[in-house]
């Protein structure tokens, strides 16, 4: 009896499972019977591309994503009377039924849509319904036993979730899947709330990858969740103490959170930003138009929707579960709060980033696909105890649980030595920071931003040794930890924090770098330039705190910052500003200017009047404005004015006469109300270089000394003069400011007294050079000795090193110029002498020219020209590097070869005596459909083309050929793809016997020939086919060849046509005959047209007679700026009125009229 029983049991169960796997209904209730529609190919696109990478004969099959069999009896079942909709029996509940008949009632429909079955109602976006079996599945986690449930989401057809899920069901999005999904008031508390599956196989062989980047990027799983507007979601891990993400997205997946309006173009193109700011002018998928400098906010929702996450133990909030890297995970919009655990969890579980890593994995190399990037949204992140907020989960180990990796995850493989002496520690990976609001918060033992608890060494950004990157280019960051040995603000081990942007505070720690709550190596510019915490206050401007910032400039003595400062995304209730600025700009001024800002009630707020800081990095964080005037410069007296505009002449602007005629001048100002500004001795001037004599930007910044160097000035004029401490006016404003600006055109040098001398009988054993370099006769005698280089030449060759002339004497001439004297001595006796090329003529043409100076023109002297009896010995010893000639047969060879001459001989830099040339050549080609130029070809064309000799006329062999795109990549082992156009370089490098060198860098072009064609409304335009498209052979242009190769080594092409006008008594000029052409003919713009207009004979004309029979050719050619041409043969026929010309055919000779020609 008992054996019976239990064999009932198991009956009621096995059909209670199976009442849940055949009657869970579909997402959206389908008709019984209804065909399954096609899944639709999502358009959503990640935003890094993978590397490949060696493969492991390893499988690792996820349990998460395989489905349960449908018994074989299903469709029986279904015969036998099973409806949807038929009310739910508990079988198992009725007491004293026969056991028999509970069987049978399990095994009916116990739910009539997915919502009766989990709680959460999906709908499909196109309206269409979801079909079970295609676009989603049932199923349960038998893997790793948390009883969870799932919805397994197959489909990349976009939905929408709702609803609070029940009995254990979470979401779970099928391996190589891109889906796009909606979040609408959604709450999931389940052991796996919201699974993201790896898709191992997704590999170019299809075998089982071992790390993400050997996941191809159009195979990675991926989804792109939608926070729908007002809207509130919650994911949490449920047990608590489950080891799983709330959000997985592991090593090899992709995940983009936004709110609805997404950051895309209407085509569908991720927008990448730069410095804080749209990148480039736009349209978003919602019609937004958007200028390239616009903030990133503006592709924010105004009521984004929120998520809450809260994971458990060993795992992030969101990102990986334990010992798993995230994937590569995107915030570009939403209100999203992240917890690693709930409070008060047990420290060694307690493990995973709140938004990263779980325990014992990084972040990820943004290089191989993985990383975290900010771009958008409201981000708040909190850590556990021993993980960061945003980063890195802790070391698994040293008395953190060493938790297991999720079935079908990717088990990290980045790890180094732990501060503990193990080598099992994470290495804590990539970040950047591009825009949105970030407020993240490290525990105990973890970051708020960075690494974490025995993190190894944030290195293997590409290489080994390279270490990972925390970039941050703009948005608002707020970072906050313990500052202490084991929680940092911002870092990671021995990693470095590379800012060019944004507004963050770091709290001070002595520990850090430069006492600040850092980890790692550095905090850097983009260029390596170490950089300071500048701190702006302005919590005294209340109609700017919480505003969103809209633009800014930064200015460093009165330099604008370059490259741009990335835009901050709001003005923080705390009322600051944290800009990272070189540590050059302590003790300089810092200028915000041009700040504009969207308040909170929606206004746009303007700053008015630059901010100001002066002489930051000095406890000096207040930021005041300068209430601006304007001067009258017509006021000014003639000396004055001689002074802010003139030529160098060595004196200096006199800053008391500038004060003294602006403060004569009683100016009238607009704050205070009804004040002069009239005390010069409150007026402080000062002035900035900005362009040097050549007009060239010095990065100079501005400073008090009066100035006098050639170039062109901005001049700031401060007075302090209602500034008074304590006043009104001294809270909000440091003073009254005017700009001005000046001219110092450069004066012109001259070399002179350039001698030689040389020493030695039977062979020049040194030769000295010397020359004097002094102003231009006629140049003001105040003017100071030019400084500057002089570098000294033979046979067009430097000789020596350039002399610098600033280091040296300044005398007095005879007639009072200042001036200076370089020299140089050679010796010949001795190894390292210079390498002098040889001339066809014999001779040594000596040169002395004088450049770079601060203040003067470039000058050079009368060359010196020796014969070989001129020099001890007979001359000097000379050397040659290899010719390189154009062979006959080639384009631009002629017919007995083309030497090319170099662009540019220089002396070897290891001091040798060896000589390096540089070539430039150039061929253009045409396109053509379905080829390519793989590096044999470029091979072989090097060795067509060129002969390479050395200076004895002995062959060379050149040395290997390179093919580089037009960036620079070296694209030799790729090839160029023929059949369209681009530029690209062949590049070779030939040796002699004595190391002298040349190198040939061959533009190779591939490109057409200028297009023309017929005008619609033309006579003999073509035919159009259904789409509007032009059908071929038809109308009268029609070529006369393809597109060539000229013995110019340019594309040509030539095409003929044919008009047909009637005889009439005109004649057309030529300028009348270009108007025709240019009314007949579509021309490339920027295309040089030159028309020729040749009568029957041939004979070229300048106009054309159109009072008898007979025809004319009008030859038209188009030149692109490279020189490439199309030729159009113009065929001008007239015919005699009462005669029939035919209807132009399909060439320029059908149909000739039946006249007398």
């Amino acid at each position: 009896m008992k054996r019976k029983a239990a064999q009932r049991l198991c009956a009621l169960l096995a059909a209670l499972a199976l009442s849940i796997s055949v009657c869970a209904g579909a997402f959206a209730e389908a008709a019984p019977g209804a065909a399954a529609s096609e899944p639709q190919s999502g358009t959503w696109q990640a935003q890094e591309e993978g590397q490949s990478g060696p493969k492991s004969e390893k499988t690792a099959d996820s349990a998460l994503s395989h489905q349960p069999e449908i018994p074989a009896d299903e469709s029986s079942l279904k015969e036998e009377g099973t409806q949807a909709g038929q009310p739910a029996e508990d079988a198992a509940g009725q007491a004293g039924a026969e056991q028999e008949a509970a069987v049978q009632a399990a095994a009916v429909p116990q739910a009539a849509s997915l919502a009766e079955a989990t709680g959460l109602t999906i709908t499909a976006d196109d309206g269409q319904p979801l079909v079970e079996g295609v676009d989603y599945e049932l199923t349960a986690d038998t893997a790793t036993n948390t009883g969870g449930k799932l919805v397994v989401l197959k489909t990349e057809r976009a939905v929408t979730v709702t609803g609070t899920s029940k009995d254990n069901y979470g979401l779970q999005v099928a391996a190589g899947v891109h889906a796009s999904i909606t979040f609408n008031n959604v709450t999931i508390k389940a052991p796996i709330p919201f699974d993201i599956v790896t898709n191992l196989n997704g590999t170019a062989d299809g075998t089982p990858a071992t790390r993400g980047y050997e996941i191809l990027p159009e195979k990675r799983t991926s989804v792109h969740l939608t926070l729908a507007d007002g809207s509130v979601n919650t994911l949490a891990v449920t047990p608590a103490n489950t080891e799983r993400p709330a959000l997985r997205c592991g090593e090899g997946s992709v995940l983009v959170i936004d709110d609805s309006v997404w950051n895309q173009t209407a085509a569908g193109e991720a927008i990448t930003p730069e410095q804080g700011r749209v990148p480039y002018d736009c349209t978003l998928k919602n019609g937004t138009e958007l200028k390239q400098g616009d903030p990133l906010w503006k592709m924010d929702s105004e009521t984004p929707g929120a998520l809450t996450v809260n994971g458990g133990y060993c795992s992030a909030g969101i990102g990986g579960g334990p010992c798993e890297e995230n994937g590569n995970i995107i915030f570009d919009g939403g209100s999203v709060e992240a917890h690693a655990t709930l409070p008060n969890q047990a420290q060694a579980h307690s493990s995973g980033a709140g938004i990263g890593g779980g325990v014992g994995a990084g972040t990820g190399c943004t290089l191989e696909g993985g990383g975290l990037i900010f771009n958008g949204g409201n981000i708040k992140a909190y850590a556990s105890y021993h993980g960061a907020g945003i980063g890195a989960g802790s070391v698994a180990g040293d008395g953190i649980h060493e938790a297991a990796a999720l079935p079908g995850a990717l088990e990290n493989a980045r790890f180094g030595l732990c501060p503990s002496g193990h080598n099992h520690g994470p290495v804590p990976g990539d970040i950047t920071v591009n825009g949105g609001y970030i407020e993240t918060h490290g525990d105990a033992h973890g970051n708020a931003l960075g690494g974490s608890c025995y993190n190894a060494n944030n290195v293997g950004h590409g290489n080994a040794s390279v270490p990972h990157e925390i970039r941050i280019t703009g948005g608002t960051l707020k970072p906050i930890s313990q500052r202490s040995s084991r929680s940092y603000d911002v870092g990671a081990l021995g990693g470095k924090v590379i800012v060019t942007g944004g507004s963050f505070p770091v709290g001070k720690y002595s520990g850090g770098v430069d006492g600040l709550s850092f980890q790692g190596a550095s905090v850097e510019s983009a260029s390596g330039e170490k950089l300071t915490m500048v701190e702006i206050d302005l919590r005294d401007y209340t109609e700017l705190l919480g505003g969103k910032v809209i633009s800014y400039e930064v200015s460093i003595g009165g330099k604008p910052l370059e490259p741009e400062y990335g835009l901050a995304n709001i003005i923080d209730t705390d009322g600051k500003l944290y800009f990272w600025l070189p540590k050059s700009a302590v003790g300089q001024s810092v200028e915000i200017s041009g700040l504009k800002v969207l308040n909170t009630n929606g206004e746009e707020q303007d700053g008015e009047y630059p901010f100001v800081v002066p002489e930051v990095g000095n406890g000096n964080i207040t930021a005041k404005r300068y209430v601006t005037f304007e001067v009258d410069e017509n006021q000014f007296s003639e000396e004055l004015r001689g002074q802010l505009n003139k030529r160098y002449d060595g004196i200096a602007i006199e800053w008391d006469k500038l004060t003294q005629e602006i403060a004569a001048q009683g100016i009238e100002v607009t704050k205070p109300d009804n004040e002069v500004l009239d005390e010069a001795d409150k007026m402080t001037p000062e002035a900035r270089r900005y362009l040097d004599k050549d007009g060239q930007p010095t990065g100079e910044m501005s400073n008090t000394a009066p100035f006098k160097n050639a170039g062109s000035y901005e001049l700031t004029i401060n007075s302090s003069q209602f500034a008074t401490p304590g006043s009104e006016f001294e809270r909000t404003f440091w003073g009254h400011r005017a700009l001005l600006k000046a001219q110092i055109e450069p004066a012109a040098s001259r070399v002179t007294d350039f001698i030689y001398q040389t020493t030695g009988v039977d062979q020049t054993e040194t030769l000295t050079l010397t020359a004097n370099v002094k102003p231009q006769a006629g140049e003001a005698l105040t003017c100071d000795a030019p400084d500057g280089y002089v570098q000294f030449y033979i046979n067009g060759v430097a000789v020596g090193a350039p002399v610098e002339l600033a280091k040296l004497l300044s005398q007095t001439d005879a007639d009072g110029y200042a001036y200076r004297t370089a020299s140089v001595t050679l010796n010949f006796t001795q190894g390292g002498y210079p390498a002098i090329p040889s001339r066809p003529d014999g001779k040594f043409v000596i040169e002395a020219k004088h450049y770079g100076s601060t203040n003067y023109t470039d000058s050079e002297g009368t060359a010196i020209e020796l014969d070989g009896a001129d020099l001890p010995g007979g001359g000097l010893p000379t050397t040659d590097p290899p010719e390189v000639v154009i062979r006959p047969e080639q384009p631009g060879g002629g017919e007995s070869g083309k030497p090319l001459e170099p662009d540019k001989v220089e002396p070897n830099p290891d001091g040798s005596g060896k000589l390096d040339s540089y070539i430039h050549d150039k061929l253009v080609r045409p396109t053509q459909p379905g080829a390519a130029f793989d590096k044999d070809d470029a091979k072989a064309l090097i060795n067509d083309r060129y002969v390479f000799k050395d200076n004895q006329g002995n062959l060379l062999t050149p040395g290997e050929v390179v093919i580089y795109d037009k960036d620079g990549n070296d694209i030799t082992d790729q090839g160029i793809d023929l059949s369209k156009p681009g530029d690209y370089v062949i590049h070779v490098k030939v040796e002699d016997a004595n190391g002298n060198s040349t190198t040939v860098d061959l533009d190779y072009i591939v490109k057409d020939p200028p297009e023309v064609s017929i005008k619609p409304g033309q006579p003999g335009e073509p035919e159009k086919d259904g789409n509007g498209e032009d059908k071929p052979g038809t109308g009268t242009l029609q070529p006369e060849d393809k597109p060539h190769q000229g013995e110019d080594g340019l594309v040509h092409q030539n095409y003929k046509d044919v008009v047909y006008e009637k005889v009439e008594n005109v004649t057309l000029t030529q300028a009348e005959v270009e108007e025709l052409v240019n009314g007949r003919y579509n021309i490339p713009a920027g295309s040089n047209v030159s028309v020729v207009i040749k009568d029957s004979t041939g004979k070229e004309v300048t106009g054309l007679d159109k009072s008898r029979v007979t025809h004319y050719t009008i030859e038209v050619v188009v030149t692109d700026a490279e020189g490439n041409s199309t030729t159009v043969h113009l065929r001008y026929q007239l015919y005699e009125e009462g005669t029939t010309p035919p209807a132009p055919g399909g060439s320029g000779e059908k149909g000739n009229p039946k006249t007398s020609v």
